[in-house]
């Protein structure tokens, strides 16, 4: 070797070889190690016949990015792999680099997941037919023992699980037959030696894994072992019962956790959903294509045939690109008609008021919808309006319109707004009549989609589908420059995906030394960093580093050309692999040095002048400890760094300055916004954040409360980083729909208390309470409930119980504010009211039988009663009775019982409460009693007749009424008296008296014996 060299890696091979024989060539490069001034990075070669003797010259091939010694190293056919080792005293690689032994060509492949040295490398056929090479174990800059595994090919570094054991200085060789990779001893962490063996052995296809460094296969899929590395969209390697195995997605298989005929997404495959996500037209894997999903076959219908609120959509099928017709499907507005009762179609006829939309009526003779010069009917001349005049061509609330105004705007008809189409600003937007302004034009819609606009030229205030970038604020497609995705014209909802791996996005170049080769898109919008090479001795020469000189232009400086090759002058900072290249005499860190040592943590190669300084990476406080010049984010960075989008301690390149992804590192200024809508540094520009996230960016999820029936929308951000509070609204009359309100019907239970589900649409339910005629869907609010009909007749109402809501003639009084039937002034008989069949005026009498109409009297036992309406509008007669067998009672009314025969009428008597005729009559002597006919005389007995009656008393109270002779005793009875009495004529009359007088007393006494016994 031409530099003396210890602890480097070594790699040898034979070739070329042809179909049976191998050339008669070898080859031995060695690369890195230990020198007697510190690490190298040069690599040499020596190549010879086979059976000659050792060659005694070697030549340089080329140098490692990182000087190193004491790395782990294995080599098989042309590539020589080193990993890790150590760089200074205390500062560990973690760099794993291929050397092509053929070539000289050093890649960096990635790096280690932890820098050390002492570590133990195999080249194993690790993945079946993927060759890798696995660094195992080693020690870190504190003389720790590891465990740490990692696996590197080409394509990167991966991680693999950790041996059971941590081991410095291991041995590692391959077993042919499994595949497993056999460690062997090594030290402890105490410096003792290790007598244990452990085999890394990867997981069998089949057995779940989390990185692609624990199976065999090397291919961790899906969160299993796979055979492949299975990364189209339509196969997966977790269909069930087929773990481990690339399996195609169909239609009717799917992962787990996903629908049939859908790709999935998830570990570390993330692979995307069929596209459009959800759409009807039905992109899915048909088990024929595992690239990408497909299209249906035939296009399934994606917008139904239907009619609500007046407006037809025509059935769309889906278009070839999976897609429903942008940006809307065909429509037709039913004008004066109402839906059909099917809710597909528009009426073209009508039999009643409900058929008509709102402001017309059905003329049910022509079975037309005719205007009823409501707000916003249709209209020829002022006078088919009830409003302030016709304009045009609609009953508006305004006699005309200011210039640039229409009272004929689909969403607010009757009312002057200004037309989509119209510019508008935030301000005026309120005045736009479909309420939307967007992109500065009056809209048709919201129009909210990333690839909508409103703005579209000739198209102006319909929202269109547009190609290429965003329009207005709305958030910009992902990625930049040549690798940012674009509108295609299509989906207005979103971007289509960036461009792919295969689309250029830098050129080839080469400057100041250092080789930046071409570079493409990464399939996700950013340009792929470049993988950049240092020409060290030679200049650039075009796009790519010089490999050989022809005179000294083609030489760095510090180098002269010599047969063909820069050799160095030996000047501080050239490269060295002795101390004998060096003028100084001293080489260090792989260049001429002004010292013989560079202290703990310096380099001499750090800075290009031969001086000890920090090297990129290393901690820092200021920029005069850096080798570059610039410390950067605590560390000693390759450039200034400064950008806001920009940093230099990014984690597994520090000391690179790198575009990062997110926030501003370190004390850089904050990207504008806050939360959600915050701008973010997008990983391509480095000296600014993105612009904050447009309008169709999500800051606040929607929501609906199904107790209030209050809705809030989405909050989205304003594209200047700031989250646009969203404005609640009320569902009513539709109810909450998840996280917003409905918008069509299909049962009453989909409607707002008060309202009821008629073609797809939710109408107020016939009586529901209203303010105003714009509370009601008819158009109409009478009596205080939204009515079928204007209503307006002098005897109707919309508020009668059973039938509120509807248009009823009605009996009696008219109601609210409605004209008042006549009271017929000072004849109460003449009053008029509402019939009940005659809506429009009051058709009949108010008052009938029921009504009196002159007061009742009574005179000399005659009462005349009150006399009543004859329905006729007079007064009837008044009718006429005796009050017998009673009197009058006061001047208009008869009694109806006596408390005495004053109560009773002449000729009869007052008997036990009630009048009753006279029947007897006293004999003149008041004796006796005799019928009124003279049939019958009954003989008193000792008392007296009672004239009043004509009956015979049986009670007196004093002797006139008692006969002669007789008394009334204490007990109330007509005794005979003691005393003789005189009998009329003069006579005495004596018991001891003629016989004639004897005798009547002796019927005297019989018969008061009798009537004692009587009593």
């Amino acid at each position: 070797m031409n530099n003396a060299r210890a602890e480097f890696a070594i790699g040898g091979r034979n070739g070329p070889c042809g179909a049976t024989t191998c050339a008669d060539i070898r080859q031995f490069v060695v690369a890195g190690g230990n020198t007697p001034s510190g690490a190298t990075a040069s690599i040499e070669k020596i190549t010879g016949a086979i059976d000659a003797a050792p060659p005694t010259s070697w030549s340089n091939l080329g140098s490692l990015t990182v000087a190193r010694y004491d790395m782990g190293f294995a080599s098989l056919g042309r590539d020589l792999w080193l990993g890790g080792g150590q760089v200074g005293t205390s500062t560990m690689s973690t760099e794993v680099t291929n050397v092509d032994m053929l070539t000289g060509t050093v890649t960096t492949v990635g790096n280690l997941s932890l820098g050390r040295h002492g570590l133990a490398a195999a080249v194993a056929d690790y993945g079946g037919s993927k060759a890798v090479a696995v660094f195992i174990g080693g020690t870190n800059a504190s003389g720790n023992p590891l465990a740490t595994t990692d696996a590197a090919a080409l394509a990167g570094v991966i991680g693999v699980s950790p041996l059971a054991t941590k081991r410095n200085t291991p041995a590692a060789a391959r077993l042919p037959t499994t595949g497993a990779v056999l460690v062997t001893g090594g030290r402890d962490g105490a410096g003792g030696s290790l007598a244990s063996a452990e085999l890394l052995v990867p997981l069998a296809t089949g057995s779940v894994c989390a990185k692609d460094g624990d199976c065999a296969s090397t291919f961790c899929t899906d969160g299993y072992c796979c055979a492949a590395a299975c990364l189209g969209q339509c196969q997966a390697c977790n269909l069930p019962g087929k773990e481990g195995t690339c399996t195609k997605v169909t239609k009717t298989n799917g992962p787990v956790g996903y629908p049939a005929g859908q790709a999935v997404a998830g570990f570390g495959t993330d692979r995307p959903l069929c596209a459009p996500f959800g759409d009807p037209c039905g992109f899915s894997c048909d088990g024929t294509s595992t690239s990408a999903c497909a299209l249906s076959s035939p296009r399934p219908t994606c917008i139904k045939h239907t009619c609500v609120a007046g407006l037809e959509t025509f059935a769309s099928t889906c278009d070839a690109l999976g897609y429903c017709p942008a940006p809307a499907p065909a429509t037709q507005l039913c004008k004066e008609y109402a839906c059909g009762g099917a809710g597909v179609a528009c009426r073209t006829n009508c039999s009643d008021n409900t058929h008509c939309a709102a402001g017309y009526k059905c003329n049910t003779t022509s079975a037309k919808c005719e205007p009823t010069g409501e707000l916003g009917a249709a209209c020829t001349t002022a006078g088919d309006c009830k409003t302030a005049g016709c304009v045009d061509g609609v009953c508006c609330a305004s006699a005309s319109c200011a210039s640039g105004l229409r009272c004929d705007t689909l969403y607010d008809k009757g009312r002057c707004r200004l037309p989509d189409g119209a510019a508008c600003t935030s301000t005026t937007a309120a005045a736009c009549g479909s309420g939307n302004c967007v992109d500065g034009y009056c809209c048709d819609t919201s129009c909210t989609g990333q690839c909508q606009a409103c703005d579209v030229a000739g198209q102006l205030g319909k929202c269109q589908a547009v190609a290429g970038a965003v329009h207005g604020t709305r958030t910009k497609c992902l990625g930049s420059g040549s690798c940012q995705a674009k509108c295609d014209g299509v989906n207005g909802l979103a971007c289509g995906a960036p461009p792919g791996v295969t689309t250029l996005c830098a050129t080839a170049s080469c400057t100041a030394g250092v080789e930046t080769p071409v570079r493409y898109c990464d399939g996700a919008g950013v340009c792929k960093p470049p993988i950049t090479k240092k020409c060290n001795e030679y200049t650039c020469g075009g796009t790519e580093c010089r490999a050989s000189c022809s005179g000294p232009t083609d030489c760095a400086t510090g180098y002269s050309c010599i047969a063909g090759s820069c050799v160095t002058s030996g000047d501080p900072g050239t490269v060295c692999t002795a101390a004998t290249d060096c003028k100084s005499g001293k080489c260090v860190d792989g260049v001429c040095c002004t010292t013989a040592s560079c202290a703990s943590g310096l380099r001499c190669d750090a800075n290009g002048k031969g001086t000890c300084s920090k090297p990129t990476g290393a901690t820092c406080a200021t920029t005069t400890e850096c080798g570059s010049g610039f410390c950067v984010d605590g560390t000693c960075c390759e450039a200034k760094c400064d950008g806001q989008c920009e940093a230099c301690d990014v984690s597994g390149s520090v000391g690179k300055c790198l575009p990062v992804v997110g926030k501003p590192h370190g004390g850089r200024t904050a990207c504008s916004g806050t939360g959600d809508c915050q701008a973010q540094c997008n990983g391509a520009d480095r000296l600014t954040c993105g612009t904050p996230p447009g309008s169709s960016t999500t800051c606040a999820t929607p929501s609906c409360d199904g107790t209030t029936g209050i809705a809030k929308p989405a909050a989205y951000c304003d594209g200047a980083g700031n989250c646009t509070p969203p404005k609640a609204v009320a569902c009513k009359p539709y109810t909450c729909e998840s996280t917003a309100c409905k918008t069509v019907c299909l049962a009453e239970i989909d409607c707002a208390t008060g309202f009821t589900c008629k073609d797809n649409a939710c109408v107020p339910k016939a009586g529901t309470a209203c303010t105003a005629p714009t509370d009601c869907t008819s158009g109409f609010c009478v009596d205080g409930v939204c009515c079928n009909s204007a209503c307006t007749g002098q005897c109707q109402a919309c508020d009668v119980p059973g039938a509120a809501g509807t248009c009823t003639a009605i009996v009696g009084d008219p109601h609210g504010a409605r004209t008042k039937c006549s009271d017929g002034g000072a004849d109460v008989c003449k009053a008029l009211a509402c019939d009940g069949v005659d809506g429009t005026k009051c058709a009949t009498f108010a008052h009938g039988v029921e009504t009196a109409c002159s007061k009742a009297s009574c005179v000399g036992g005659i009462l005349s009663e009150a006399a009543v309406c004859d329905n006729k509008g007079g007064c009837g007669a008044p009718k006429t009775r005796a009050c017998a067998p009673f009197v009058c009672d006061g001047p208009d009314k008869c009694k109806t019982a006596c408390v005495t025969s004053t109560d009773c009428a002449p000729g009869t008597l007052c008997t036990s409460g009630n009048c009753a005729a006279i029947t007897a009559k006293c004999k003149d002597d008041g004796t006796a009693s005799i019928a009124t006919d003279g049939s019958k005389e009954e003989p008193c007995n000792g008392y007296r007749c009672d004239p009043t009656s004509g009956r015979c008393r049986d009670k007196c109270t004093s002797a006139s009424e008692c006969q002669p002779g007789f008394a009334c005793d204490a007990e109330g009875r007509c005794s005979p008296s003691s005393a003789p009495v005189a009998e009329e004529g003069g006579c005495a009359f004596a018991v001891g008296g003629s016989p004639t007088a004897g005798l009547g007393a002796l019927l005297a006494l019989v018969g008061l014996r009798a009537r004692r016994r009587r009593s």
